[in-house]
């Protein structure tokens, strides 16, 4: 028994959640105690709530109650958490129940808005942890629901530090590490630096995406929408919030569900569509309505005030925003009731006197100059500035502006810099001030452009275009030396900030391409196996890994193999794995990279270069969904779903007798083609364009401008290696480069009709351009090349 436990304690130090569900959910009643929490906590983390609920039914230990009253809370009825644990004896709890106790308190009085009492918990939950040894653990988790606490509180210095202390700390687990790099996401979303928030955000996926934490994947989801949503990326929100509520309907899970509905609703106002936002806000209001949980309740009334606040219903607008209002001042939530009253504040505006409305809101700001409020504050100024303006008192919604843009200089906060640039230019144009008007438009339109910021750029473009029609034609003859260069915008171009949706970012809007996205869609939905037809350099593994992306096979690994890479008689020994001693040189066992990806997708790339008894291989295991490693006497079976690709004709290869016709019929049922570049020019632009700004950042350029000749050429080129080659020139060029733009002299491998000389003299030259670039690193080149150490190497050799 003591062995057992010891290998269910290990497993669940793994985050081995489904295999610690599957070899016990049927003994329940047989397992020890220890057993049974960690068997409990694995539903837990897989959210798998209610089913965690049926387990514990009719157990009264004090610590399964302990745990029963949190699992009750994250459901929603916190009240009814509370009551359990208020039911227990305190007194009677051995040490380490009291510890849970205080945990578990801490997270329900937060969750209710009630922080001073979670601030006490928690405080007499450290004292009972002390110097105890193995309870390392439980202090970072407690250090995690300060992190939150004090972000209710807006004390973000404080949220921060906790934040801190728990990532950089060895002894944290991943799953407190990864809601602190969530709150540390949150926190700069409160500060609208939502660059910031988003790398913090993916680095909580990466934590809860290695132990498939599927309830911290859930709320990170949402979360990030919601930034992606102030930032005016609307389809990389919309993507997200998917993924978000497809792991809340995949688990039952309604209380996460009515957070991404809060997300999606906002996001529906954003692109002006009020009917599928309300759709959303109402599921949300309703849901919450029928729980304890009264930071949701503010939440879902503000939304549903604020939306009908943007339709002009001002009398329904201010019942739902004062309902918001009464539940934050109970609350005493500083932050959320004073982002209520200055909606309300918009509203009675409407009908007040502006010495009135001006004495009001004096009033609402004094709270907000705390210093832990200041980038805050400059969102209020220039919420009273649109007041000012509705009232036609525009000299003093300039004024709130400038305080506004006083507050932000220098800070990380691009996307209030811009509205107020944005918003000084608006009203300036409304006194026909113009030449004031120009100067902060096109600051404003500068730095959306370098920065490929969505957000107000098209409302910047149509107001700079009433006032200057030549402006946006001449913009590369514009002088870009007079926007203020900001030690914010240096950050962000070293910012990677949209790290995992460009893993699988599939650029183009072509009908084409658009046609082979629906149907990767569809088919990422099953499990069926699908074969991707391309030339070279077209973005198969792209397709692959959007495909893995969208299916429910996304928290699992995802394998890529590059079927050229590997040599025939390593074949079999790289796929299936091999036992110690089934050859010379097998001194341990291998786990084959079919079996390393168990659960999740295998891509086989260029499946066209394989020989046929490496075919013949593949077929069996397709067949029988099994593997036999080398020098193994048994199968093993094997789940995982294959994506194949090929640059080739396989039904020319059949005809040719090199490939297996039983492979090809097995594997091309679920055909995607992937047109050519030259079949889809338009898509070209879109490319260049992501391009130019991709390596432009990366390598520090400044490089925001295409003249109309260079591009004419680029998208009249054939492209023979389609993206790949795209995406190597616009680097080649924008490496050698020293101006801030790309011209027709930079594109030296088109001269008038004339193509390239040979593909291979000009991949010659690039990769020599590379080393030189990287002082001779191949490990650097390769990288940047976007291809394998040894494939370089080839191509030296050549």
């Amino acid at each position: 028994m003591e062995n057992k436990k010891k290998n269910l304690g290990d497993l669940f130090n793994m985050h081995q959640y489904e295999k610690i569900i599957k070899s016990c959910k049927k003994k329940f009643k047989n397992l020890q105690n220890d057993e049974k929490e960690i068997l409990i906590l694995s539903y837990s983390y897989l959210n798998l709530i209610e089913d965690a609920l049926k387990l514990l039914e009719n157990e009264e230990n004090p610590m399964f109650l302990i745990i029963k009253a949190k699992l009750i809370a994250q459901l929603g009825n916190i009240e009814k958490g509370l009551n359990i644990l208020n039911s227990l004896d305190y007194k009677k709890l051995n040490n380490n129940e009291k510890i849970k106790y205080k945990i578990i308190k801490t997270y329900i009085f937060s969750n209710s808005l009630r922080q001073k009492e979670a601030l006490n918990e928690s405080s007499d939950a450290i004292k009972l942890i002390g110097k105890k040894k193995g309870q390392k653990k439980d202090l970072y988790n407690i250090y995690r629901h300060l992190g939150i606490i004090y972000i209710r509180l807006s004390d973000f210095n404080t949220s921060g530090k906790y934040c801190q202390s728990v990532i950089e700390s060895p002894d944290a687990d991943i799953v407190d590490k990864g809601y602190a790099y969530r709150y540390l996401g949150i926190i700069h979303s409160f500060k609208y630096n939502y660059f910031d928030a988003i790398i913090y955000f993916n680095k909580a996926l990466s934590n809860f995406r290695e132990i498939n934490h599927q309830l911290g994947l859930m709320k990170t989801y949402t979360s990030i929408s919601l930034s992606y949503i102030n930032m005016g990326e609307m389809e990389i929100s919309l993507f997200f919030a998917k993924r978000g509520i497809e792991l809340a309907e995949k688990t039952g899970d309604k209380l996460s569900s009515t957070k991404i509905y809060n997300r999606l609703g906002n996001l529906f106002i954003l692109k002006n569509e009020y009917g599928k936002a309300h759709e959303y806000f109402k599921r949300d209001y309703e849901f919450t309505a029928t729980l304890e949980n009264k930071i949701l309740k503010g939440y879902s009334a503000r939304n549903i005030g604020r939306l009908y606040k943007l339709k002009g219903d001002f009398k329904n607008a201010e019942i739902y925003l004062n309902e918001s209002l009464e539940i934050f001042k109970n609350a005493t939530d500083v932050f959320n009731k004073l982002l209520t009253q200055i909606e309300l504040l918009e509203i009675r505006a409407k009908n007040k006197s502006y010495d009135h409305i001006e004495n009001e809101f004096k009033k609402l700001i004094q709270p907000m100059k705390d210093k832990k409020f200041t980038e805050m504050l400059a969102n209020f100024y220039l919420k009273f500035a649109k007041i000012c303006e509705d009232k036609k008192h525009y000299p003093k919604a300039l004024e709130q502006i400038q305080k506004a843009l006083e507050i932000l200089e220098g800070k990380e906060n691009i996307f209030r810099y811009v509205e107020a640039l944005y918003t000084q230019g608006a009203i300036y144009h409304k006194l026909r001030e113009e030449k004031s008007a120009l100067r902060s438009l096109k600051n404003c339109y500068y730095i959306m452009k370098n920065q490929n910021i969505k957000f107000l750029f098209q409302e910047t473009v149509d107001l700079i275009g009433l006032m200057d029609e030549n402006f946006l034609i001449n913009t590369s003859k514009a002088n870009t030396s007079s926007v203020k260069e900001n030690n914010f915008i240096k950050e962000l171009n070293k910012a990677s900030i949209i790290e995992e949706f460009n893993d699988y970012y599939i650029i183009g809007t072509s009908k084409t391409l658009k046609n082979c996205v629906k149907k990767a869609e569809k088919l990422a939905k099953t499990d069926i196996t699908i074969l991707i037809d391309g030339e070279t350099g077209i973005g198969k593994e792209i397709f692959a890994k959007y495909i893995y992306y969208s299916s429910s096979r996304t928290n699992k690994p995802f394998m890529a193999i590059n079927c050229a890479a590997i040599p025939n008689e390593l074949w079999e020994a790289e796929l299936f794995g091999y036992k110690k001693g089934a050859f010379t040189g097998a001194i341990n066992n291998r786990l084959g990279k079919i079996k390393a990806a168990n659960g999740g997708v295998v891509f086989f790339d260029e499946i066209n270069r394989i020989s046929k008894r490496g075919q013949a291989s593949l077929l069996r295991f397709l067949e029988e969904n099994e593997i036999y490693p080398v020098g193994a006497e048994f199968p093993e079976k094997i789940d995982v779903r294959t994506i194949f690709a090929t640059n080739e004709n396989l039904l020319d290869l059949i005809k040719n007798d090199k490939f297996l016709p039983d492979l090809y019929y097995r594997i091309s049922s679920s055909t995607i083609v992937i047109p050519p570049l030259r079949e889809r020019r338009k898509d070209i632009i879109e490319l260049i364009n992501y391009f130019i700004k991709l390596y432009s950042n990366k390598y520090n350029k400044g490089i925001n401008f295409i003249e109309k000749d260079a591009m004419e050429l680029l998208i009249n080129y054939n492209w023979p290696g389609n993206v790949r080659e795209l995406k190597n020139v616009l680097e080649h060029m924008i490496i050698l480069n020293d101006r801030n733009k790309i011209g027709k002299e930079d594109i030296t491998f088109i001269k008038g009709e004339e193509k390239f000389t040979t593909l291979d003299e000009h991949e010659r030259d690039y990769i020599i351009k590379v080393l030189e670039y990287t002082k001779g690193n191949k490990i650097k080149a390769s990288k940047i090349l976007g291809i394998h150490r040894n494939s370089l190497n080839n191509k030296l050799n050549k």
